[in-house]
């Protein structure tokens, strides 16, 4: 089983997940048969790695690599914390949610509760814990 480098891997999905946002269009591919990641569309040039792959597209050989809402690593992640830890804030979180600036407002909400570094805590565990599900679906080790 291949084997794809953990720390690589959720530098992709935060690439891939904060050009989405962003409105730039940000791709992350795995190579199947060495593990590397490669990921694409850096709005900077000089920030792309010159060695990329011209067969990307080649699906038997690269699979691309998630963004976070696929992983339902977004709001849901956020709603499941926020059970755990504050549920009598869980409708204000909920109405936090429908509203532009959500996450600003939740991180905002969490530092009032002294819950911010438990929050990146738990989100750095649950992110490893989806790329390791997602890796084993794919056939690869997450290492």
């Amino acid at each position: 089983m291949v084997k794809v480098n953990k720390d690589d891997l959720m530098m992709a999905l935060d690439a891939v997940s904060s050009g989405a946002s962003c409105g730039i269009e940000t791709l992350a591919y795995v190579c199947t048969k060495t593990g590397k990641v490669w990921v694409t569309g850096f709005d900077d040039d000089s920030l792309e790695d010159e060695g990329l792959p011209t067969d990307l597209s080649d699906n038997a050989q690269y699979i691309m690599a998630p963004e976070k809402s696929e992983l339902d690593l977004g709001k849901e992640l956020a709603l499941a914390f926020v059970e755990q830890n504050l549920p009598d804030e869980l409708n204000r979180v909920y109405a936090l949610f429908r509203r532009k600036g959500a996450y600003g407002n939740y991180k905002q909400l969490l530092s009032y509760f002294n819950l911010l570094e438990q929050w990146h805590a738990f989100e750095e565990n649950q992110t490893e814990l989806a790329l390791q599900s997602w890796c084993q679906t794919q056939g690869l080790s997450f290492s």
